[in-house]
């Protein structure tokens, strides 16, 4: 069985959430609370930490490139899965810049620095290609630029005014069978973030 253990919300776990629910993988969904107790007991003092068995995986890139090769998801040329994880990193900055502005300068660097130019670079390269990685199909730079973008209300709102071809990545997974459905249950709308 496959445990993932993060914090209860989406966050740093929801993108590997995403693509275990995508290839319909049952896992465990852990969900805790940080306690100095288990920070320390933690290889790295983060989370999120994938279990599959005996084999134990943590810090959210590692997990996500993992993920995405064991289900062939990570784009089919070493370019691909390159630009792919530069994608999904780009993803976190916007996500990890977000959770800790802590005043108004790193607020107004965030809105009118970071945000704008990673949501430009993707929307370009959406622009070109039919999905971010630029191969012919769908990577989890897809489902990462999704994953970040839906967790962040006010990027959303940016995304549906300024960036069509984001705004139609973020509709095909709203409504895809897979996904769409899984962002409609009660394991995804119950989460307080």
């Amino acid at each position: 069985m496959t445990e993932l253990i993060y914090l209860n919300g989406k966050g740093r776990g929801q993108i590997a959430r995403n693509i275990l629910a995508l290839f319909g993988v049952e896992f465990k969904d852990t969900r805790v609370s940080m306690t100095p107790e288990l920070k320390e007991s933690l290889e790295y003092g983060v989370l999120p930490k994938l279990i599959e068995g005996d084999f134990e995986l943590a810090e959210g890139i590692a997990i996500y490139r993992y993920l995405a090769e064991k289900y062939n998801f990570s784009g089919s040329t070493l370019q691909e899965r390159a630009i792919a994880e530069s994608i999904v990193s780009a993803s976190l900055t916007i996500l990890v810049d977000y959770h800790t502005a802590r005043n108004d300068q790193d607020q107004e660097k965030l809105n009118k620095v970071t945000i704008p130019k990673i949501l430009g670079h993707w929307e370009s390269r959406l622009s070109k290609f039919s999905n971010a990685a630029g191969g012919t199909n769908r990577t989890y730079a897809d489902l990462s630029i999704f994953t970040i973008i839906e967790s962040l209300s006010s990027v959303a709102q940016l995304v549906s005014k300024s960036y069509p071809n984001i705004e139609k990545l973020m509709q095909y997974y709203y409504n895809h069978d897979i996904i769409g459905k899984y962002y409609k249950s009660e394991s995804i709308t119950s989460l307080p973030w």
